[in-house]
């Protein structure tokens, strides 16, 4: 899809996710195309839930375990890793 289909298809980002500062699973949900953009998107590159994904993980170094949109359908499932990671780090002194 390019970036227009994405942007028309945008039906929320509600996205958990292990934050690598609290050490905890955490869910936020980006309700509006402005919250999308604001994490440094253009409307020229409006993501996919998977580059939205790849991008706060680049970026901030947290760990995307899925992206659900409003009607709970899965864009994005990554809760495998995101799981593992969390074990593994849950264990650190």
């Amino acid at each position: 899809m390019n970036a227009l289909q994405n942007k028309l298809a945008f039906n929320r980002f509600h996205v958990t996710f292990y934050n690598h500062e609290s050490r905890v699973i955490e869910k936020q949900s980006f309700p509006t195309v402005e919250k999308v953009l604001a994490r440094k998107f253009t409307l020229e590159e409006f993501p996919d839930a998977k580059t939205f994904a790849e991008n706060l993980f680049d970026v901030f170094g947290d760990v995307v375990g899925m992206i659900k949109d409003n009607r709970d359908n899965v864009l994005y499932n990554n809760m495998e890793e995101m799981q593992d990671i969390y074990d593994c780090v849950g264990n650190w002194p």
